[in-house]
């Protein structure tokens, strides 16, 4: 059976862990401040729909980046057509080297040419000096 003593004791339990009706109205006022009304929500979800993309548009978006976009495919025939058309280091050593080749022969050219010149105007000085002469021989 229950005895009173034991009733109180219980009770007594039950007022430690209860609120009081003080501390009831303070915690609601506490959330009453911090949730928001019907109207702040409803204007919040408003602010939403204007700032957010629906279905429709992002699908419309979507379809803009596919037209403006390269596929996949479309890449890899561009680097493979590149990977075609471009020279290689082993392209550019060899056009390097023929480079090389062809300097030095027109070095060499000019030089021949410069030598040349030289030899013809030395050949020159002598006709011209050999032309005196004779003038000279042919007035005896």
């Amino acid at each position: 059976m229950v005895t009173l003593k034991i009733l109180r004791i219980e009770l007594a339990k039950l007022n430690k862990t209860m609120a009081t009706k003080a501390e009831l109205k303070h915690a609601v006022a506490d959330l009453k401040e911090t949730m928001a009304t019907k109207a702040e929500l409803k204007h919040a979800v408003a602010d939403l729909k204007e700032t957010m993309a629906t279905k429709i548009e992002l699908k419309h978006a979507v379809a803009d980046l596919k037209e403006t976009m390269a596929t996949k495919a479309e890449l890899e025939h561009a680097v493979a057509d590149l990977k075609e058309t471009m020279a290689t280091k082993q392209d550019q050593d060899k056009l390097m080297t023929l480079l090389d080749e062809v300097v030095t022969e027109v070095r060499a050219s000019r030089e021949e040419r410069m030598l040349s010149g030289h030899q013809f105007l030395r050949i020159d000085d002598k006709v011209f000096d050999h032309e005196k002469r004779i003038r000279v021989l042919e007035k005896k």
